[in-house]
Formats: structure tokens, C-alpha cells, sequence
């Protein structure tokens, strides 16, 4: 994977692997267990590397057979912040875009880092004492912070991503159906937008 972008809260990399970038969907994703929820969700499986996370009610997914993309957004509440961020991801040319918000800090729960400057911890403090639990800070140092923090743990799942694809299951999957899927599930899966994806598997 290359990284072609990489701004504060944001990046743009490039898939090494192309070849079946479909199968990412049903390596990555299954079905929400509402029958009524169109949404996919994350594998809780593959949750461990984003902060631990165990928890995939907030780790939706979306396939757009038109586009022929993913769409994936996150909610995460860390280190006493808390973000929402989102993967874009061409199935055809595997281009990533990932961006992500300005995290909210919780003010009753946010560590403030000895490295922080004495305005900064000052800033921060004065919050603190006020009435109300959640507050974005304007500050270029404090964006520069967090980027720094959360940006790489979300380049490395991208790579994580891409290692799902060279899983790939897609000829054992063709196998299994009473007919072929032309070596794809992309075919038989816009069909059936919401049909449930593991069942690809």
C-alpha cells in the first residue's frame, strides 16, 4: 500500500493489491443482526486493531454496487475523546480515502499530556471547570496531537484491509452456490444489495 496524501485528520493511500478487491466486503463485513437494518457492520474479529475496540455497533459498512465501493464509518470514544472517521474505498482502482473529525474532548475524562505546553494545559483546565461535558478546541497544537496519534493506527488498518483481500475466498465461494457467480460475488450481491453477506462466505 502507498500513502499518495496524508494531511492532519486525513489521508489518501493506494492499494498494492487489486486483483478481487470485492472479497474485502465479505471478509470484512457481515450482515447487522436486525433483519430490518440495511447496514453491514464490521467483524468483530476484525475490530482489535482499531484501539482495541470489541464492541461493532458503531462500525457500519455500506456497498454501493453503482459506485462499486465501500463505505465504512466508525464512531470511537479514546483516551477520553471521541471521533467519528470514515473509509472510502474504490473496488475497482483500490483507492483509499480516509478522514476523520476533529475529536470532541470529554472534559471529565481527558488526561491532559505532561508534554503539553503550560497555555495549553491552562486552556484545557479553564474547561475543565465548567459546566459541560464535551468540548472542540480549536488549536492548531492540539489538532497536530491527536493526528499524530490516531492518523497512523488508521493507515495500518488500511494495510490491515489489504491484507483481507489476499484472503480472498472468492473461487471457494463460487463453488458452494447452485450456480457460478463468475468467480465474483459482485454479480449475485447487487442483485441483492442487502442479501446476507456472510453467506458469501
Amino acid at each position: 500500500m502507498k500513502i499518495l496524501k496524508k494531511n492532519n485528520y486525513e489521508f489518501t493511500a493506494q492499494f498494492d493489491e487489486t486483483q478481487k478487491l470485492h472479497s474485502l466486503k465479505c471478509e470484512l463485513l457481515e450482515k447487522d443482526p436486525d433483519p430490518v437494518e440495511p447496514y453491514l457492520r464490521i467483524k468483530t474479529e476484525h475490530l482489535k486493531p482499531l484501539f482495541n475496540e470489541c464492541d461493532n455497533e458503531l462500525m457500519t459498512g455500506e456497498y454501493d454496487d453503482k459506485e462499486d465501493s465501500l463505505y465504512i464509518q466508525m464512531a470511537f470514544k479514546v483516551d477520553g475523546v471521541f471521533f467519528e472517521s470514515a473509509y472510502f474505498i474504490d473496488l475497482n482502482t483500490g483507492e483509499v480515502r480516509f478522514a476523520m473529525d476533529k475529536p470532541l474532548i470529554d472534559l471529565k475524562e481527558f488526561v491532559i499530556p505532561e508534554e503539553f505546553e503550560e497555555d495549553l494545559k491552562e486552556r484545557i483546565n479553564e474547561l475543565k471547570g465548567q459546566d459541560k461535558m464535551y468540548d472542540l478546541l480549536n488549536n492548531a497544537r492540539l489538532d497536530q496531537y491527536f493526528s499524530d496519534k490516531y492518523i497512523p493506527v488508521f493507515i495500518d488498518y488500511a494495510g490491515y484491509m489489504e491484507q483481507l483481500i489476499k484472503t480472498n475466498r472468492c473461487d471457494e465461494c463460487a463453488k458452494r452456490f447452485k450456480y457460478r457467480l463468475s468467480k465474483f460475488c459482485k454479480e449475485f450481491y447487487s442483485k441483492d444489495r442487502y442479501y446476507q453477506i456472510n453467506s458469501c462466505l
